[in-house]
């Protein structure tokens, strides 16, 4: 949807900087019925070329701050701020909402004033049980899952 609004933008806009240069001609040449034709066309064709390619480009920036938020390990609220052109206030919003949408495992640290991805916690590691000697891990409960002799 960028694309085409993008290809589409620039191509009204393009066809309206054409009539805006007819106009510039008919001006010239004193053709005054001719030029308000012509200025309507303009306009008629660049407004709208203008409006899809201003959002395409807001959209753009919406897709490259979105990416930044679900893939990085950490960022903070002013790079998403910058990659929006916006306030960080605007920011924390969309990261909020990129965070409520995607379920995303981030957590908010004052001091860098940013979001770290929260690491998920590694299971225990597998040593031999005392009792049966089978090397596996404890349950939650410290039990061998094994012989469910209790593992301290």
């Amino acid at each position: 949807m960028r694309t085409a609004a993008k290809i589409l933008g620039y191509v009204l806009v393009a066809i309206g900087a054409v009539l805006g240069v007819l106009f510039l001609g008919l001006w010239l040449q004193g053709d005054r019925t001719a030029m308000m034709g012509t200025a309507a066309l303009a306009l008629a064709f660049g407004i709208p070329g203008w409006l899809f390619a201003s959002y395409a480009a807001v959209a753009e920036r919406r897709h490259q701050a979105a990416q930044t938020i679900q893939k990085s390990e950490r960022f903070t609220i002013d790079q998403v701020a910058m990659a929006l052109e916006s306030t960080p206030e605007v920011a924390h919003a969309f990261i909020a909402d990129q965070i409520a949408r995607h379920g995303l495992p981030l957590i908010y640290q004052q001091d860098i004033k940013g979001y770290v991805r929260r690491a998920l916690s590694a299971p225990p590691p597998a040593t031999p049980c005392p009792s049966c000697g089978v090397s596996v891990a404890p349950t939650v409960a410290g039990f061998c899952p094994n012989c469910g002799a209790r593992r301290s």
